[in-house]
């Protein structure tokens, strides 16, 4: 931390590239003494083995907390990361070298006269660092090379005292170039919604996941039901991430009949979009007329499901071409014709980067720790509220345009989920209307009790009367709701309700629940501004309402009685009344009249 504090910034906040750099040369600088210390306590003992005892054996390690700079071109890293040395040829390379007076082994400076012991070539054994390794075709080289770096000895004798150079230790892996691009197999498939109704989306059938996986962006579009879970998903190099929610859909073939019910895990992101740069599919001379389960597979595109071992060989026909020689498979199955292999360099730009797809899932954690730390997590009550993406939208978009009418009524724009057009809705909702008509006529109480609420909704300023003639082009802004009456007998307050149907479907195929925002936010908004004068009541507000229905209580009856009257108070202002009440209290219920006039219960 003294480190820290003496090199940071005194007049700004340091961001974190800063930070990281500062660890990264810590680092390097105490695991070049650590190196250093067992270097040197190894040539001590091997040297008091082959020496005389009376010899004493001196040595001296340096260490120093400076910059480290490069050779080359005095930056702040090593020459093994140096930009300007990589970025030449291997023959300039080495000429760069000789004109700095490097040794060719280490890449640092020291005297000729001193033999240098660190690691040859790699790639050959020969006196030279793997980084000036010249093929005998005077090629680049192509595979990923990695060199290590260290300066030790070795256990022959040396009579001569001398001072140990600084250890340094670093670490370069480079990849010049590729000749082309490894293809992996995709589709696109349907996927069914919660209401049953198909998405199109884009799969990658990978036989190295032991399960299916979903992204947690079309899980939520598609609304799927979630079951809570534990699983521990493992890939390259045992790079780790917890799944905690599966859902269950069905998936379809776009060219073939095949369907199948199948269970994913729920992940933020699966991969990068793939193929990771286009291809020109036309020089693939793919065969006229075959049904490509993905049409557009050479243009880069998101992932959204991958279909692991448990499907991958069930959807296999035993059917394969290969239009080019050492080109792309292509191999048939239930999805339609996928390819999957190498791209030839001329088909493809070239490219460094390297796509390898591998998932292990684990359903039991490692240690009893981790164990009992999923069991903590999934058991606790997070710290403050949690957002969908969707009530998220709803939030900023009720913050944005709500108001309060001079009644102190809340009022705000319908909640659109973006631009779609409805359809039209008369046609349905008049068919609708009709036939409540014919159960009205047969049934004369009912009637009066529909008509008179019907009534109140239009004193109270909910319903107008409507044109009955709308314009053909009007109707994809215009939504007719469907209504019918549900009879409740042991309603203590209201037997008859209307009730409205969102949910009907236009000739479209689309209801107004479709397309809105969906959330509840009136009583947060109203529970803030009234949070000074009625800072309980406002609180029951926030933590014990379940959507318009309030379970709650307080330690003693006048409590109870100052809850109940601030709440009826904050909630009339907004013209929101609260009926059927129900206590373990009837002194509660004594002096509450008119609809909010409830029954004493045993709690």
């Amino acid at each position: 931390m003294r480190e820290w504090e003496v090199t940071s910034s005194k007049t700004e906040v340091s961001n974190i590239s800063n930070l990281t750099d500062f660890l990264q040369s810590r680092f390097r600088v105490l695991e070049a003494v650590e190196t250093s210390q067992q270097i040197n306590a190894l040539t001590f003992e091997n040297n008091n083995r082959k020496t005389n005892a009376n010899k004493r054996i001196k040595s001296n390690v340096f260490a120093t907390t400076s910059e480290v700079k490069c050779y080359s071109c005095k930056q702040a890293h090593t020459i093994y990361r140096c930009p300007s040395l990589l970025g030449l040829t291997i023959s300039d390379r080495i000429k760069r070298v000789i004109e700095l007076k490097l040794c060719k082994i280490c890449l640092r400076p020291h005297n000729d006269g001193d033999k240098c012991q660190s690691r040859r070539c790699t790639l050959c054994s020969r006196p030279h660092n793997s980084l000036l390794h010249l093929s005998r075709t005077d090629k680049p080289v192509r595979q990923v090379a990695s060199h290590s770096e260290v300066n030790d000895r070795d256990d022959e004798k040396d009579d001569k005292n001398s001072n140990a150079p600084i250890v340094s230790v670093s670490a370069y892996a480079y990849r010049k170039g590729n000749d082309g691009q490894i293809l992996l197999s995709t589709a696109t498939v349907m996927v069914y919604n919660s209401n049953r109704q198909p998405t199109y989306c884009r799969v990658l059938l990978d036989s190295g996941s032991q399960h299916n996986l979903i992204t947690e962006a079309l899980a939520q579009q598609l609304r799927l039901k979630r079951t809570r879970t534990s699983c521990a998903v493992i890939g390259i190099n045992e790079s780790t991430h917890s799944a905690s929610h599966i859902v269950n859909t069905n998936i379809k073939s776009r060219v073939t009949n095949y369907l199948s019910n199948l269970d994913f895990y729920v992940l933020p992101k699966l991969t990068t979009n793939l193929p990771s740069i286009p291809v020109v599919t036309s020089n693939l001379k793919l065969p006229a007329g075959l049904a490509l389960a993905d049409p557009t597979f050479g243009t880069p595109q998101a992932i959204d499901i991958i279909l692991g071992a448990e499907i991958f060989f069930d959807l296999i026909i035993n059917e394969q071409l290969r239009p080019i020689p050492n080109g792309p498979v292509l191999q048939n199955t239930r999805l339609g014709w996928i390819i999957s292999g190498p791209v030839p360099h001329s088909i493809v730009r070239n490219t460094n980067a390297s796509i390898s797809l591998f998932a292990h899932t684990s359903p039991n954690l490692q240690t009893l720790e981790d164990q009992m730390a999923a069991f903590w997590r999934l058991e606790e009550i997070a710290p403050g509220q949690s957002y969908t993406t969707e009530e998220r939208a709803c939030k900023q978009h009720f913050e944005k345009h709500v108001q309060r009418d001079d009644n102190g009524r809340f009022v705000v724009v319908l909640p659109f989920k973006k631009a779609l057009k409805l359809g039209n809705s008369y046609e349905r909702a008049l068919r609708r209307f009709l036939s409540l008509e014919r159960r009205l006529q047969a049934d004369t109480d009912l009637k009066n009790d529909y008509v008179k609420f019907m009534n109140e909704y239009i004193e109270l300023g909910h319903m107008s009367i409507a044109n009955t003639n709308p314009d053909a082009s009007m109707t994809d802004r215009h939504y007719y709701l469907p209504h019918h009456a549900v009879l409740k007998e042991s309603s203590t307050s209201t037997k008859l309700r209307v009730v409205f149907d969102a949910s009907a479907k236009t000739d479209a195929n689309i209801s107004l629940n479709d397309v809105l925002l969906k959330a509840t936010a009136c009583l947060n908004k109203l529970s803030n501004d009234e949070a000074v004068r009625y800072p309980e009541a406002c609180r029951a507000l926030n933590q014990d309402f379940y959507v318009d229905d309030f379970l709650g209580g307080a330690a003693s009856l006048s409590e109870a009685l100052k809850l109940r009257d601030d709440l009826i108070t904050v909630l009339k202002g907004a013209l929101m009344e609260l009926c059927k009440w129900s206590s373990n209290d009837y002194r509660l219920l004594k002096d509450v009249n008119g609809t909010n006039s409830g029954v004493t219960t045993d709690i």
